[in-house]
């Protein structure tokens, strides 16, 4: 009889902890993460220098869009003077691992004939700070375009 209520009481035990009992528990899932989206309008302050000038702030504009690994630009405009100015994007790879991108493309302009440009830089935070950097170099010389874009 000692033997029987020991076990009774081992077995009321192991119900109280969870243990003992016929239903198998079930494993919370790991939620799956939502992709970042980093299509959209970035505006910012830009810093713009050229060949013998010094720094000029700037108000600039880029419209990305974004599908998988693939970015495209559309013209980046910043607004200097009351004047919009655009130089000439395209499309880059988005490297998923640190958010970065590289690319150079060529177009032809009007008065400096055929301008070679770089454009590489990153995305920050949720995806709405973009850090790019634009250089230029064509028959008038180079210019360097710098900042941080929030969307």
């Amino acid at each position: 009889m000692i033997k029987k209520l020991a076990s009774v009481a081992v077995l009321l035990a192991l119900a109280a902890c969870g243990g003992g009992g016929d239903s198998p528990s079930t494993p919370t899932p790991v939620p799956t993460p939502t992709p970042v989206s980093f299509g959209g309008t970035y505006t910012g302050a830009l810093s713009y220098t050229s060949s013998g000038t010094g720094v000029l702030t700037a108000q600039g504009t880029v419209r990305i869009t974004h599908s998988s690994n693939a970015l495209t630009f559309g013209d980046l405009s910043m607004s200097v003077f009351g004047q919009t100015i655009t130089y000439g994007m395209g499309d880059a790879v988005l490297n998923q691992s640190d958010r970065s991108f590289d690319n150079m493309a060529t177009y032809q302009s009007t008065g400096c004939g055929t301008v070679v440009s770089r454009y590489y830089g990153y995305f920050s935070g949720d995806g709405g700070i973009l850090n790019l950097t634009y250089k230029l170099a064509s028959s008038c010389g180079t210019a360097d375009i710098r900042g941080e874009l929030r969307r």
